[in-house]
């Protein structure tokens, strides 16, 4: 892969270990370096696209916690069969966008709870 910059290539290890996850170890295994590497480029492009789609849809631009936050959750929600492989296609990124917020506000929720328990103690 040729990469233009530092942050480039911080940014395509990212996606290729989230998308090794992501995709099954039976169809990584099958494949070639190079194939992986065309394959971990399309998957780049399209969640690239996914995501400049969020932000369309959301009307503002999105950190990079909440892409991390996002891919987390397309991951843990896209529905697999016992093998590992996607079923049909990838949590769509609106409703990741609102399971993300979700988990983000009970998260908060309880360290704001375990916070006061440990300032009135």
């Amino acid at each position: 892969m040729n990469c233009k910059n530092d942050f480039m290539k911080k940014r395509k290890q990212i996606h290729r270990i989230k998308f090794a996850s992501i995709l099954s170890r039976q169809n990584l295994n099958k494949v070639s370096p190079y194939e992986e590497d065309i394959l971990v480029e399309k998957y780049c492009e399209e969640i690239d696209e996914r995501l400049e789609d969020l932000e369309e849809f959301l009307g503002r631009e999105i950190t990079n916690a909440e892409r991390k936050g996002m891919l987390n959750v397309v991951d843990k929600y896209t529905p697999r069969d016992k093998n590992g492989e996607v079923l049909a296609s990838y949590l769509p990124f609106e409703y990741a966008w609102e399971i993300y917020e979700l988990e983000r506000d009970e998260k908060f929720k309880k360290f704001l709870s375990d916070w006061y328990k440990k300032q009135n103690k």
